[in-house]
């Protein structure tokens, strides 16, 4: 049995903690997300009560490690809730004025579409058929590449081109399965194009915007039909389904086109 003279173990106390270890203070930027302060608050005030309280065992040690971790957490909910806060809303149309990206505003945001398609309906009224015009062609101009552009001035002096459509071999006889390539044409190389890979979807495209016309088989382009056929998209079309079926068409410039490229020669040049 010990005796009373024998010392007892003294109380360790609260934890220490180091020196120069400093709690997280609150960003400028955490008042400006809602609940950001308050979780910086709680966290504060956990740490305070962990400086202050006797450990609850002898293996628990609040060391600066496990501090900068419960820092580093709560910030990532932090920039968590800030980018959440930036993000628009799933269906928010967001506007830019003069190419600078603009906070979605709910206020803006319901009357703007109205005012849009007011100004549209209001010029509507004072344009005329020569106007309208002009806008179509703009905004259709706005939507060619470069390579799309050769191809409308080859295009343009009413050349007819060839065109193969490569289809996936059906069961049914007489059937025709899904294609696997559209609008392979011999337009590309007359155009100098740059990307000469890319000439079927660059006439997809111009045939979306209804600058194209896709025809019928033309029998005075045979032999341009088989040298269509030693292109490689095509016969790569062509290898990846044995079997498959070549589908002839030809290509020549649309109304739409013409009366684009006319339009574009009659109007006055800068410079």
């Amino acid at each position: 049995m010990p005796s009373d003279a024998e010392p007892r173990p003294s109380d360790p106390g609260p934890p220490s903690v180091p020196a120069r270890w400093s709690p997280p203070r609150p960003s400028s930027l955490a008042g400006q997300i809602p609940g950001a302060t308050a979780l910086l608050g709680l966290a504060q005030d956990a740490v305070h009560a962990a400086m202050t309280t006797p450990l609850l065992g002898p293996t628990l040690a609040f060391t600066q490690e496990e501090m900068a971790r419960v820092e580093s957490i709560i910030w990532r909910q932090i920039r968590h809730r800030m980018d959440s806060a930036a993000r628009p809303r799933p269906g928010a149309l967001v506007v830019s004025v003069d190419g600078a990206p603009q906070q979605p505003d709910d206020e803006r945001l319901e009357a703007e579409p109205a005012a849009i398609l007011g100004q549209l309906l209001a010029s509507s009224v004072e344009q005329g058929s020569t106007r309208a015009r002009f806008g179509i062609f703009c905004a259709v101009l706005r939507e060619l590449q470069p390579d799309e552009a050769r191809i409308l001035a080859a295009l343009s002096d009413g050349t007819e081109y060839a065109v193969v459509h490569v289809a996936a071999r059906a069961r049914g006889l007489g059937a025709t399965g899904p294609l696997l390539l559209e609008n392979a044409c011999t337009v590309g190389q007359a155009a100098g194009v740059a990307l000469p890979e890319c000439v079927a979807w660059y006439v997809s495209h111009l045939q979306r915007l209804g600058l194209v016309r896709i025809g019928p088989e033309s029998a005075r382009l045979e032999d341009t039909y088989q040298i269509l056929l030693t292109d490689a998209v095509v016969r790569e079309a062509q290898e990846s389904s044995p079997g498959g079926k070549v589908i002839r068409r030809s290509l020549r410039i649309s109304p739409l086109g013409d009366a684009l490229w006319v339009a574009c020669q009659a109007s006055p040049r800068s410079g």
